[in-house]
C-alpha cells in the first residue's frame, strides 16, 4: 500500500529515527541526500541498519532517499542491502535514471519500490512524453523541489505537477504530493489545502519532513466517507448491468469510472485488494 504520508529524517541523525518511529506516519524515509553533507555521507550509510530496525520495530514500512549520481547511488545501494521496503530516487532524469537504480537494486527483488522525484521542467517532459512505460517494478512519481524562479506553489509548478500526473497515469504508477513547498510545517491549514489540491489530481499520498505534517497529510489523503460511497454504488451498478450501459448520479459509468471506483475502495480498505 503506497503510504499516505511518508516522513522524511536525515541519515545522520538516529534520534530522529525514533521520534519519526513514534509519529502517525505511514512510513519513514531515511535520506542520505541533501539532508546529509557530503562529507558525512559514509556516516550516515553506517547508520542506516539500526535507523531503519528502529522503525521497522515500529511496523513502518523504510524509504531510503538515495542519492542520484551513479557513485552516490552504488554506495547508497550497497548500504540498502537487505534494509527498507523502497528507495526514493531524487532529481530524476527520465525512464533510463529510473533503468540503473532499479539494475542496482534488483537483488532486492520486485516488490521493493522506487518512487521517482522530479525536480525539473526537462524531466517532467521526458515522464509526460508517450515513450514512458509500464517498469518491470511497481514504482510512484512525485514533484521535488522544481526551482524555475517561481513560488513554490505557483503557476508554472502546478502545470509541471500535471505533467507528472498525466505521466504516472500512462506508467501505470501512483502519484504522490502536490504542487508546493512541504517545508513550512507549522502552518498545517495551508498544508491541508495543498494536500487536498494534490488528491484532486489523484495524488494518494505525499512526503513531509515534521511529525505534525503526517496527520494532516493521512487525512487528506484517505478516502471520505462520500467517495467511498460513490466508489460501491458504482461497482453495484456496473456488476448489475453486467458490463453494459450503467450510470450513477446521472452519470454513464464506463470503464475508467470503474477503475476509478475500485482504487477507491482499494486505499480505503486495503483488505479488499490484497484478497
Amino acid at each position: 500500500m503506497t503510504p499516505r504520508s511518508l516522513l522524511f529524517v536525515p541519515g545522520d541523525q538516529p534520534a530522529l529515527a525514533a521520534k519519526a518511529a513514534a509519529s502517525e506516519a505511514d512510513a519513514v524515509c531515511v535520506d542520505l541526500e541533501d539532508a546529509v553533507a557530503d562529507a558525512d555521507k559514509d556516516d550516515a550509510r553506517s547508520r542506516l541498519p539500526a535507523m531503519a530496525a528502529t522503525v521497522a520495530a515500529a511496523g513502518k514500512p523504510v524509504y531510503v532517499r538515495v542519492n542520484p549520481d551513479i557513485k552516490g547511488c552504488a554506495a547508497d545501494a550497497a548500504a540498502i542491502a537487505g534494509i527498507g521496503d523502497g528507495v526514493i530516487l531524487p532529481k530524476t532524469r527520465d525512464m533510463t535514471h529510473v533503468g540503473l537504480v532499479l539494475q542496482a537494486l534488483a537483488p532486492r527483488g520486485p516488490d521493493f519500490r522506487l518512487i521517482a522525484m522530479i525536480e525539473d521542467v526537462d524531466a517532467a517532459a521526458a515522464f509526460a512524453a508517450p515513450s514512458i512505460h509500464r517498469g518491470h517494478r511497481p514504482f510512484a512519481l512525485t514533484i521535488g523541489a522544481a526551482d524555475i524562479g517561481c513560488a513554490p506553489d505557483g503557476p508554472p509548478i502546478a502545470r509541471i505537477f500535471g505533467r507528472i500526473a498525466l505521466a504516472a497515469a500512462q506508467a501505470g504508477a501512483e502519484l504522490l504530493g502536490w504542487p508546493g513547498s512541504i517545508g513550512n510545517f507549522r502552518d498545517l491549514d495551508a498544508l491541508r489545502a495543498a494536500a487536498e489540491g494534490g488528491a484532486a489530481h489523484g495524488a494518494v499520498g505525499g512526503l513531509c519532513v515534521h511529525p505534525a505534517q503526517a496527520a494532516v497529510l493521512n487525512a487528506a489523503f484517505t478516502p471520505t466517507a462520500a467517495q467511498i460511497d460513490w466508489a460501491r454504488r458504482v461497482l453495484a451498478a456496473w456488476a448489475a448491468a453486467h458490463g453494459g450501459v450503467a450510470a450513477v448520479d446521472g452519470r454513464m459509468v464506463d470503464k475508467p469510472v470503474v477503475q476509478r471506483a475500485e482504487a477507491i475502495l482499494d486505499r480505503a480498505e486495503p483488505s479488499r485488494r490484497d484478497a
